[in-house]
């Protein structure tokens, strides 16, 4: 999985550079994203000897029928969060950034649930963290705060800025678990 995770990431920040230019960052939303940086690698850096004393990347106590489950959780939450941000295109934007000349997109993955690439990353995480330890599970706790926290702020930005069609995109999918939340 920690392979995927760095492609993942790679593909991320190349992507990142073709983006509509930035009318606004939210200051909270700057200092937000540095801090959680910061906790996760701190969160990393005590898990790693855990996970490279023993030898495996895998807990001897994770069942081999949960191998399989969790890789299909985390490849289909890293593929939802790259066709989400496939999807958005140029109007990608670091959580709570406001991009010039922004535009609605309600279809796609956007159609499910308004913050996909949020979801994918979340669903992603879940899976790497049932296969390697609690420590992913306070990952996971920590990127659940920041995205739900992300998605209302944007959310706020989205309403404003599109007063009469995001109520209704809103009133029809759910924030980040299709039917449920």
């Amino acid at each position: 999985m920690y392979v995927g995770w760095l492609a993942f990431w790679v593909y991320w920040f190349i992507s990142a550079a073709r983006t509509k230019p930035v009318a606004s960052r939210s200051k909270s939303g700057v200092k937000m994203r540095f801090g959680i940086f910061i906790l996760l690698i701190f969160i990393l850096r005590l898990s790693y000897p855990a996970i490279s004393t023993t030898g495996s990347r895998i807990p001897a106590n994770v069942s081999h029928l949960i191998i399989p489950i969790s890789l299909i959780l985390f490849f289909g939450g890293l593929s939802l969060a790259v066709w989400a941000r496939i999807f958005i295109g140029k109007n990608w934007g670091f959580p709570m950034s406001q991009n010039t000349s922004p535009e609605l997109v309600t279809s796609g993955p956007y159609a499910y649930v308004r913050h996909p690439i949020y979801s994918g990353v979340l669903m992603a995480t879940l899976a790497t963290a049932i296969v390697s330890g609690p420590f992913w599970l306070l990952i996971l706790f920590v990127l659940s705060v920041y995205f739900i926290y992300s998605a209302k702020q944007e959310e706020k930005y989205l309403l404003k800025t599109f007063p009469k069609a995001y109520p209704k995109y809103k009133h029809t999918t759910k924030m980040l678990i299709p039917l449920f939340f």
